[in-house]
């Protein structure tokens, strides 16, 4: 997961509407994305039983980890690297979750939710009425999509089988 090798060979533009630097994009942010959407689902799974649980703590636990991880795959530079994925993921998400703010504390409208700072995050410039281009978002959320449901899924499963076992 922390690598992100699982999405590598996922096909999501079979008309090929997305060019070659928009395919290296959507590749390099889906594993920060996908980290991102496993805090988040984490987080809202074990706030059920622990909710004292801070974002802070899960934050220094996901780098722990990706540092582990990045070191175990001898990469140069693994805590730099392990750093910077656990900063890019933070950024997709509302900056209420990361920094444990109370939602009533923050202006309406004040975060853009996860898929659209994904969009953003490849297609930085804004965005056209074009149908062409309005096409190609809609195959970027498509796969944002596909990586939030597969995550969503493994951390249900994850916690309904420990739930049947404790």
């Amino acid at each position: 997961m922390i690598l992100g090798d699982e999405f590598e060979e996922l096909v999501f533009d079979p008309g090929q509407f997305l060019n070659e630097e928009e395919i290296d994009y959507v590749r390099a942010f889906a594993r920060p994305y996908a980290v991102a959407v496993l805090f988040r689902s984490l987080l809202t799974q074990l706030r059920k039983t622990h909710p004292e649980l801070t974002a802070e703590r899960l934050k220094t636990y996901f780098t722990e980890i990706a540092r582990d991880v990045y070191w175990l795959f001898a990469k140069p530079d693994a805590n730099e690297q392990a750093d910077q994925l656990i900063s890019i993921a933070l950024g997709f998400l509302p900056i209420n979750l990361v920094l444990d703010i109370d939602d009533t504390e923050l202006e309406p409208d004040d975060d853009e939710p996860s898929i659209v700072k994904f969009v953003n995050a490849i297609f930085p410039e804004p965005h056209s009425d074009d149908p062409f281009q309005q096409k190609k978002i809609r195959i970027v959320v498509r796969f944002g999509k596909v990586i939030e449901d597969t995550i969503n899924k493994l951390t249900r499963k994850i916690f309904t089988e420990a739930e049947v076992t404790l």
